[in-house]
C-alpha cells in the first residue's frame, strides 16, 4: 500500500514538517448498534476528530468496522445518505491536512459499488476521489491526496457516499480511517466587524484566535450600516429616474462615479420612459378610448391585454363616448364621468301622459329635445289612466267623479251662485281687477267660468286691494267668489 503525499507552502510563511497520523478510527468495539466505538483512537494536539457517524443509512451489528446498510441502488449519489467525520482545530490554529486513508469492502457477492469522498470545502459538491468496493475475504484499502484546498482550515468535515449497491440489505464496512498531516500554530487574526452582514468589515481591527462570529478578515467596507453598499455593490444608470437603472449601463464600487442617476436596481424596461418599468400598472382599455378599467389591471413591463392604458379613471369601459372629459351628450348618461347627467345643456320639464289626452301626470324628466308621444308639457291631469278625465272635459254632473280636474264633483252653475253683492273693480274690465278685502282672515278667491269651471283659485289672508291679473281670460261673463268662516260672498264680472 503506497500513500501518497503533498506539501503545501503557507501563505503566512508555515511549512508542513512532514505529514504524520493525525488521528485513526480503528472501531475496535465489539458489535452492537447504535455506537460501534465510533470514538477517534488518537487525537491530535490543538485539534478534535468528532465521532465517526452515519446519516440515512441503517447500523449493522459487526465487530472490529464501521458496518451499515440500506445504502442507495441507483447510479445518482443520494445526498442524505453518507458516513461522516469532522475535524476542528483549537483557537488560533489551523489544519494542514495531506491525506486520507481507509479500507473497506461490501458484503453480499457480486456486489461492485462505487464509493464517493467529498467534503465541506466545496459543500460537498465534488468528489475528491472514488474507488469500486468487492467482497473480499479481506478488506481493500485506498491513499487519497488532497489538494492545497486543504490546508490552514479551521474545520473541515468529510463524508462518503455510495452509489450502484446491489441491493439496500447489502452492507458497506470501513476500518482503520484515518487523516495524515499537521496542526500548525497561526496566533491571533485580525478582525473587523461586519455590522451590516455584507462580508466587508468596517475599520477598527479586533486581535482574536478566531471568529466569534458578526466579523470578517477585512477592513473594506464602505458603509458598515448599509448591507446595500460594498466594494462589490453594482450601481446602475438611471437615466428617467424612475427608480430602475439599465442592466447594460453598470459600475460596481463603493461609490459610482461615471453614471447618471445612480440606483441600486435595475431590470429596467426602458430607461428613457419614466412611467415604463417593472412596477408599471396596466389598465385594460377596453372601449379605446384612453382611459382604463380600475378594476382591471396587470403589472409588469408589458401588458397582455388587447388594448390597454396607463390611467384608470374611466367610469363605463364599455362606452368609447363615456370618459372624464368627454363632452356631455343629452343622452341621460354621465359623458364626462363627473356623476351627473346633462350637466350644462339647455333641458326642459316633460310629463308623462299615460292616457294621451294632452294632459301630463308624474315628471318624465329634463329633456334636450321633445321625447315624442307619450310626454306634454304640463301636469294638469288629475287622472291619468283615463283620457275622458281631464280639465278640458265637462263634469257630468254629482256622480262622484271630478271629470274637469277642477277639484270639485259637478260644476257650480249660475243659480247656484249666492246672491251677496261682492265688491269688484273695473267692472267690466280687462286685464287687471281689484277685490277689496275688509279685514283679515283665512279666505279662497275663486273664479268661475260660464261653464262653472273653476278658472282662478287662491287662497289669501291678509286685508286689502286684492288684484288679478286677468289677461289670460277669455272674453265673457265669470263669477268671483270669496269663501271664509263667516260665509260665501259672490259678484258677477265682464270681460271686455
Amino acid at each position: 500500500m503506497k500513500k501518497l503525499t503533498l506539501f503545501i507552502a503557507c501563505a503566512c510563511a508555515v511549512f508542513y514538517s512532514s505529514a504524520q497520523q493525525l488521528t485513526v478510527y480503528e472501531f475496535t468495539g465489539t458489535g452492537g448498534c447504535p455506537n460501534q466505538d465510533p470514538n477517534a483512537t488518537m487525537q491530535p494536539g490543538d485539534a478534535t476528530f468528532a465521532p465517526f457517524s452515519h446519516v440515512g443509512v441503517n447500523c449493522v451489528s459487526t465487530a472490529n468496522v464501521y458496518n451499515t446498510d440500506g445504502w442507495n441502488t441507483t447510479s445518482t449519489i443520494d445526498l442524505n445518505e453518507y458516513l461522516e467525520f469532522l475535524v476542528q482545530a483549537s483557537d488560533c490554529y489551523r489544519i494542514n491536512l495531506d491525506s486520507i486513508i481507509f479500507e473497506f469492502r461490501n458484503t453480499a457477492a457480486g456486489n461492485t459499488p462505487t464509493w464517493h469522498l467529498r467534503s465541506s470545502v466545496d459543500n460537498y459538491n465534488n468528489d475528491i476521489a472514488s474507488g469500486v468496493s468487492m467482497t473480499t475475504p479481506g478488506m481493500l484499502a485506498d491513499t487519497i491526496g488532497l489538494s492545497p484546498d486543504f490546508y490552514s482550515l479551521r474545520q473541515v468535515t468529510f463524508r462518503i457516499y455510495l452509489t450502484d449497491m446491489g441491493s439496500t440489505g447489502a452492507a458497506f464496512r470501513v476500518d482503520n480511517v484515518a487523516a495524515y498531516g499537521n496542526v500548525s500554530f497561526v496566533g491571533p487574526m485580525d478582525y473587523f466587524a461586519d455590522n451590516d452582514g455584507d462580508g466587508f468589515g468596517g475599520p477598527d481591527p479586533v486581535s482574536m484566535c478566531s471568529n466569534p462570529g458578526g466579523f470578517v478578515e477585512n477592513p473594506f467596507d464602505c458603509n458598515d450600516n448599509d448591507a446595500s453598499i460594498h466594494p462589490n455593490t453594482v450601481w446602475y444608470q438611471d437615466n428617467d429616474g424612475d427608480g430602475f437603472g439599465d442592466d447594460n449601463v453598470t459600475e460596481t464600487g463603493c461609490s459610482p462615479t461615471t453614471l447618471t442617476n445612480p440606483v441600486l436596481i435595475g431590470m429596467d424596461c426602458s430607461d428613457f420612459a419614466s412611467d415604463i418599468h417593472p412596477n408599471t400598472v396596466w389598465y385594460e382599455d377596453a372601449d379605446g378610448d384612453f382611459h382604463g378599467n380600475p378594476d382591471n389591471f396587470e403589472v409588469g413591463c408589458t401588458s397582455t391585454f388587447a388594448q390597454s392604458t396607463l390611467t384608470y379613471d374611466d367610469c363605463d369601459d364599455g362606452e368609447a363616448s363615456i370618459y372624464p372629459g368627454a363632452p356631455e351628450l343629452c343622452d341621460a348618461f354621465d359623458n364626462n364621468c363627473n356623476g351627473e347627467t346633462n350637466e350644462g345643456l339647455a333641458t326642459t320639464v316633460y310629463y308623462i301622459d299615460n292616457d294621451g289626452d294632452g294632459y301630463g301626470q308624474g315628471s318624465a324628466g329634463d329633456f334636450c329635445d321633445d321625447p315624442g308621444v307619450g310626454y306634454v308639457l304640463n301636469d294638469d291631469d288629475c287622472d291619468d289612466d283615463n283620457n275622458l278625465i281631464n280639465p278640458d272635459a265637462t263634469d257630468a254632473g254629482i256622480d262622484g267623479i271630478d271629470q274637469n280636474c277642477d277639484g270639485q264633483d259637478g260644476n257650480l252653475s249660475l243659480t247656484d251662485l249666492s246672491s251677496i253683492i261682492l265688491s269688484v273693480y273695473p267692472n267690466p274690465g280687462t286685464d287687471v281687477i281689484h277685490l277689496p278685502i275688509p279685514v283679515p282672515g283665512k279666505r279662497k278667491v275663486k273664479v268661475v267660468d260660464n261653464k262653472g269651471k273653476i278658472i282662478f283659485e287662491k287662497e289669501v289672508t291678509e286685508a286689502g286691494n286684492y288684484e288679478i291679473n286677468t289677461s289670460s281670460f277669455a272674453k265673457g261673463s265669470y263669477q268671483l267668489i270669496l269663501e271664509g268662516e263667516e260665509g260665501v260672498s259672490r259678484a258677477s264680472w265682464m270681460k271686455l
